[in-house]
């Protein structure tokens, strides 16, 4: 697929790999003018211990109009508030920014409307240096 370029890529690990010989196979499921759909499996010991498939598609030109584009860039949570693994989360709303209180941004977003988003990240629960 030399004329297509890569569009998507998508890895299901479902079982630990080891350090063991390795088998990959490939198929290619589609290969059509415009767009090409490859498949691949590893396995180990005869057992297939992940899955792969991308999608390949021939470039073109962008339509006539407008190109979407957010209204403004999230930037992540402070330090002070920046999720370990295994915490609870953090969340943002757009008039209030990052806190560890979901119950403040739905209560506050629900009385606006027009203004029912949440963004969420992991939180800790250690004490805040504000």
């Amino acid at each position: 697929m030399p004329d297509k370029r890569p569009v998507r890529w998508t890895v299901d690990l479902f079982r630990p790999a080891g350090m063991l010989p390795t088998r990959v196979s490939t198929q290619i499921i589609r290969q059509g003018r415009r767009i090409g759909l490859v498949d691949a499996e590893m396995s180990q010991n005869g057992r297939p211990v992940a899955r792969s498939r991308a999608l390949f598609a021939l470039p073109s030109d962008n339509p006539d109009g407008q190109v979407w584009a957010a209204y403004r860039t999230l930037q992540p949570p402070p330090p002070d508030l920046a999720p370990l693994p295994g915490e609870p989360r953090v969340y943002h709303g757009d008039h209030l920014g990052w806190t560890a209180d979901a119950t403040i941004i739905w209560a506050a977003d629900t009385n606006r409307p027009g203004t029912s988003r949440c963004r969420s990240s992991r939180a800790s629960n250690r004490p805040r240096s504000r």
